[in-house]
């Protein structure tokens, strides 16, 4: 090997290094500041042979949310007009084994835009899939991941949008109404900023 080339090699390396270094920091003070619940919010119901069943929760803000499940969320960071109204959250095991990583997390964001209550619902589980569920419809690409986007028609009329990918260690899922107001492209736009 020629020193031209262990030069290359050592910066590649030092340059690797780094990167590990600013993703680790960058993990380590996500949460840093990051408040949990406390009391017997932290517990779920236990049966009497043992079984844990899952807690179910509503809030009224994303950090309420976080504190239930002791860890970031992912959610819209640009809303285009939309505000939120609910976050449900499911949580498979008491507090502590949700640390662990133990059991499964499901969270759903619900937002009105103007007078109109529930114009989109945010799905969100982790652990994911390990594929997407099997659905029809159209390819779409979500934050440069691979979704499916499929509309429908009730039976009362209204038409709607519903959109899955998954990405870093989230299932996502939406449903939006659409109207003269809320179209594809600004439903796209909103979950384009889930981070």
């Amino acid at each position: 090997m020629t020193s031209g080339a262990k030069v290359v090699l050592a910066m590649l390396a030092g340059v690797a290094a780094v990167a590990v270094f600013v993703v680790a920091a960058f993990l380590l003070t996500d949460t840093a500041n990051l408040r949990c619940v406390e009391g017997e919010l932290q517990d779920n119901r236990v049966a009497p042979d043992g079984t844990m069943y899952p807690r179910v929760e509503s809030f009224v803000t994303i950090e309420e949310a976080e504190a239930f499940v002791c860890r970031r969320l992912p959610y819209p960071r640009d809303l285009d007009g939309l505000s939120l109204t609910t976050v449900r959250v499911a949580r498979e095991r008491n507090l502590a084994k949700t640390i662990e990583g133990e059991g499964g997390v499901f969270m759903e964001y619900e937002y009105a835009l103007g007078g109109e209550p529930a114009v989109l619902r945010l799905g969100v589980n982790f652990p994911p899939p390990r594929s997407l569920p099997g659905r029809e419809g159209d390819a779409l690409s979500i934050q440069d991941q691979k979704g499916v986007i499929s509309e429908a028609t009730s039976q009362t009329g209204i038409q709607s949008l519903n959109v899955a990918w998954i990405k870093g260690g989230f299932y996502f899922d939406a449903t939006a109404h659409i109207g003269p107001d809320f179209g594809r492209e600004r439903l796209v736009k909103i979950l384009e900023s889930v981070r």
